[in-house]
């Protein structure tokens, strides 16, 4: 099988990199428990990038610590816990079962942040 090779082509004379490989708008999703330590230096970091992303969210579940606190104190990001997600939406933990084989009282962490970022 041969490898076939892409031609970028040049950029004029002052094109910034940011201009040419940099999405133009982005939201980032924070799967968060226990993270009170470093969540506040992750949602600055960022917020402070050359591109900063439109939203920040932070999504988090069964924490016992003051992680959704400390993140909310920020400012900087949305902060959603899962029982209130399916709390919002009464046929979330229906259709996980159903089309997907979960059971949403089980489910936490990465998993259910990606699923609601979707």
């Amino acid at each position: 099988m041969t490898q076939q090779i892409r031609h970028i082509p040049q950029a004029e004379a002052g094109t910034q990199i940011a201009d040419v490989c940099v999405p133009r708008s982005a939201h980032v999703v924070i799967p968060a428990k226990n993270a009170e330590d470093g969540i506040v230096s992750t949602i600055r970091h960022l917020a402070n990038m050359g591109f900063a992303p439109d939203r920040i969210h932070v999504m988090v579940n069964g924490s016992t610590d003051s992680t959704e606190a400390v993140a909310r104190a920020t400012g900087l990001a949305t902060v959603h816990q899962q029982a209130d997600i399916i709390a919002q939406h009464p046929g979330l933990e229906l259709t996980l079962h159903e089309q997907f084989g979960l059971d949403p009282s089980r489910w936490h962490g990465k998993g259910f942040a990606m699923f609601c970022a979707t």
